[in-house]
């Protein structure tokens, strides 16, 4: 895909999610409506995203979509990122991978004032999937996201 495809992509993506959850106020809706709408992304094998409990400190997979399996509790301690972690080559580096049998992976923490609301995960089957373009547009996804959901 090259450099202008991609961004025409994400740009479509972000105005689908933006214009469908205005409409809605309901959490998992908002949820299931972003990964069914990243699914569009032709280099996206796997998709997750996952609700936050405060209270057990975990991650609950909530919406998945994709061909290769997911994990279905993350502990926050597994997660050694701020907002942003891309994995490009899941056989070459040895840190914390969610999706099993994936070449690369990108993952997202949904927060607001500090405030960790849940996570994305983005899965793909080539290595070096992610680039600055992914960096870019999936942090801002991230952020509409959480503006919507934070009702605390």
């Amino acid at each position: 895909m090259d450099l202008q495809q991609k961004i025409s992509e994400y740009n479509a993506v972000l105005t689908s999610i933006r214009s469908e959850i205005s409409r809605t106020y309901e959490e998992a809706l908002i949820y299931k409506l972003v990964v069914d709408t990243l699914s569009q992304i032709p280099y996206f094998s796997s998709i997750g995203i996952y609700f936050f409990n405060p209270v057990t400190e975990e991650f609950y997979l909530g919406y998945y979509t994709g061909k290769h399996s997911i994990a279905n509790i993350i502990k926050s301690d597994q997660l050694k990122f701020t907002n942003l972690e891309i994995i490009n080559d899941t056989d070459t580096e040895e840190r914390f991978s969610i999706c099993s049998d994936i070449a690369s992976e990108c993952k997202l923490l949904l927060t607001k004032n500090e405030t960790a609301l849940g996570l994305i995960v983005v899965g793909s089957d080539d290595p070096h999937s992610f680039d600055e373009i992914d960096k870019k547009y999936l942090p801002e996804i991230a952020e509409t996201v959480a503006d919507k959901v934070y009702h605390r």
